[in-house]
């Protein structure tokens, strides 16, 4: 700056002004990008009101004869039904908040102030302030709040509240100071306008809001508001909240637990770039074991965390079962990917304790770290479209591996033949095409015939069918149908026992634990199995006909648990007998959706898969077993690999080529709402 005529006051010059003013819009330009992510929020929001909540019996009204009172309709003006993995999600968003906060009323007496920063159009206050909610009978008027967001937001919300009489109701008539337009004061509802990077405006906020009475109780929310600021301010709001006495901070806010190379948080973090919003504060507290530091930091001594699904955990068995109900879901390892990003995080600096501790399995049980040999496949841009499947099935029949059917962006029915020898895709659909379907299995029986058991159209099309692909030296592949299954059976496994048998194990069904197909008589067997043997959907499966001796890893139980068993079976084909060996517990062999495949007599390569308990990272995606013994080898996945883009073994496939090669190809996921992912098709040595 240069000094005006008199030398005293700095004037700008016409540079500096014109960067004054490209900062101001860069930073009004973020600032709608950020609430921005609002609007997509209380659209997914106003689909679980319409779809769950009602019911759920969530907001009865206390006239019996009259219907559940919604709330987010008020400001979503044009409802959109979200995925059930996005519905679920969200249901347990809100469910975060509002448990947490029920949790709070309960073990406290007198006045509670709720105040929600970056409130958006949560309707929040509606929902417990309104005297013809039933489950606000038991709050006695302890109640109040105040909303704080940007002021263009604040603006559009007092203008929704003050055309909708029944909000108006519930809250008073409106008290705004004269000429305020980003201020509504109501009864026991304040809304003021906020940017929470500027702390004076923010202090200044709370000090008219008069907290700091010792008597009165605090609740503090931020639901992935605080995350698009930089990590510094964050923490100073966080900070400035701490100093009031009796208060409770409620924090929903991504993680990213297996670092920002992670398939999912990749996305992630390119998702809310690509929408001017960056995440900021998840690269600064990335672990739930961070932010617990972060807010014993900051001022809050007490700290109850967990990620998402350690959540979904403590909801009651019975809402669970009625969640099921609500919409036919199969996207669990999609749910569990989005749980294990998402943390709800509670710090008080009163002496209550909000909920119980949550307990998960410690890992580290396991030998050493294997450092094999790990490859893309090359291959031309043209092979994509054959790569790029999920839930499809594969064999290998001699020098070729066929791809058949699964989902890419709809569910496909083609099948695909690609050689060892020339490294080459060929679409190989036989003319009579069978319909599109997922989650079935292709077995080998020779080098010219494979099996196609099962799978689904929908979540609620379960299919019986049994085909034969055989190849015909101058015909090609085609199918030949042959007699149902008994039962619909998908999420299954099945091995080939011999030239003509096959044994079929779990998933899906109504159907016995397991079954042997004889392809001569084209019949199938009920097998006698051992009474431990459970039946388990999704399980990692491997099976070596030459020691009759297989494996079964995780998997789905009938409670919805996942196993964290490995069970070494043997199966006798000509008694149709299949009995268990030996069972070894490991919280690595927690997962569901994962495959295996004998890389020697007695070791079982496990790939991929989700698990509950933990996000599988460069060191644990891949692990190596001994079935003799139990013991745990990890397989590193080298850092130039994991950097450049780490897999996403989700719905993939794993097979070994006539080198003993070990391939790993298809799969992926939709990353909640932020986009799908591909893999890239891998090569493991493991001589």
């Amino acid at each position: 700056m240069k000094a005006d005529a008199s030398g005293d006051v700095p004037v700008p010059t016409a540079k500096q002004l014109r960067q004054l003013e490209k900062r101001e819009r860069r930073k009004k330009y973020a600032d709608l990008a950020i609430q921005g992510t609002n609007n997509s929020s209380i659209t997914s929001k106003r689909s679980v009101e319409k779809l769950y909540l009602t019911k759920l019996g969530t907001n009865r009204n206390v006239d019996p004869s009259k219907e559940d009172i919604e709330y987010f309709k008020y400001f979503v003006s044009k409802p959109f039904r979200r995925s059930p993995c996005i519905n679920r999600g969200y249901w347990l968003r809100i469910h975060a908040i509002k448990s947490r906060i029920d949790c709070i009323l309960a073990q406290t007496r007198g006045a509670v102030c709720i105040v929600n920063l970056g409130c958006g159009y949560d309707p929040l206050p509606f929902q417990l302030l309104d005297p013809e909610n039933v489950d606000n009978v038991r709050h006695g008027g302890r109640l109040s709040f105040i909303d704080l967001d940007y002021n263009d937001l604040i603006h559009n919300k007092i203008g929704i509240i003050c055309r909708a009489t029944e909000l108006v109701k519930i809250v008073g008539q409106y008290k705004g100071a004269e000429g305020a337009l980003h201020h509504f004061e109501a009864g026991k509802y304040m809304m003021a306008s906020c940017d929470m990077n500027d702390q004076i405006a923010f202090k200044s906020v709370l000090k008219r809001a008069d907290l700091d009475h010792p008597e009165i109780v605090k609740i503090f929310i931020a639901e992935v508001s605080l995350a698009y600021m930089e990590g510094r301010k964050a923490d100073e709001i966080v900070s400035s909240c701490s100093a009031f006495p009796n208060s409770h901070f409620l924090m929903l806010e991504q993680l990213l637990p297996a670092g920002p190379h992670e398939a999912f948080s990749r996305q992630m973090l390119r998702h809310f770039i690509k929408n001017d919003s960056p995440l900021q504060t998840v690269t600064t507290y990335p672990t739930l074991a961070a932010q617990k530091e972060r807010f014993e930091t900051l001022g809050f001594p007490t700290v109850n965390h967990g990620s998402m699904f350690d959540l979904w955990n403590t909801v009651d068995e019975n809402v669970r079962r009625q969640i099921e109900d609500v919409e036919v879901f199969d996207e669990l390892e999609e749910f569990l990917l989005f749980c294990h990003h998402y943390m709800i995080c509670h710090g008080t600096n009163s002496a209550i304790n909000i909920f119980p501790k949550l307990l998960k399995p410690s890992f580290g049980v396991f030998s050493e770290v294997l450092k094999l040999r790990m490859n893309f496949l090359s291959s031309p841009s043209s092979a994509e479209g054959f790569w790029r499947r999920k839930f499809g099935a594969s064999a290998v029949v001699g020098n070729k591996m066929i791809y058949a059917a699964g989902c890419s962006n709809a569910r496909r029915n083609d099948i695909s033949s690609y050689s060892f020898l020339s490294r080459s895709w060929t679409d190989v659909t036989p003319e009579a095409k069978l319909a599109p379907r997922m989650c079935h299995t292709l077995t080998a029986l020779s080098e010219r015939l494979a099996v196609m058991i099962g799978g689904r159209g929908g979540p609620s099309k379960p299919c019986s069918e049994v085909w034969l692909l055989k190849e015909d030296e101058n015909d090609g592949w085609h199918w030949i149908k042959r007699k149902d299954l008994p039962e619909e059976r998908f999420r299954h496994e099945a091995c080939a026992l011999n030239a003509h048998q096959m044994l079929i194990y779990g998933g899906v069904t109504e159907g016995p634990v397991a079954l042997i197909y004889d392809l001569n008589d084209d019949m199938f067997y009920d097998t006698k199995i051992d009474d431990i043997l459970p039946k388990l959907i999704s399980p990692g499966f491997a099976y070596d006909p030459v020691q009759q001796v297989g494996a079964i890893v995780g998997g789905q139980r009938s409670n919805g648990e996942i196993s964290d068993e490995l069970i070494v079976f043997e199966c006798n084909p000509a008694r149709k007998q299949v009995f268990v060996k030996a069972t070894f517990k490991n919280s690595y062999f927690s997962r569901f959706g994962s495959k295996a495949l004998f890389v020697s007599s007695q070791k079982v390569l496990i790939g991929g898969g989700v698990s509950p308990w933990v996000l599988f990272d460069h060191l644990t995606t891949f692990i190596e077993v001994n079935i003799a013994t139990g013991s745990v080898a990890l397989v590193e996945i080298p850092p130039l690999i994991w950097k450049d883009d780490a897999p996403m073994l989700v719905g993939f496939e794993m097979q070994k080529d006539p080198t003993g090669r070990v391939l790993v190809f298809g799969g992926g996921a939709v990353c909640y709402g932020f986009g799908a992912v591909w893999n890239r098709a891998l090569s493991l040595d493991i001589t």
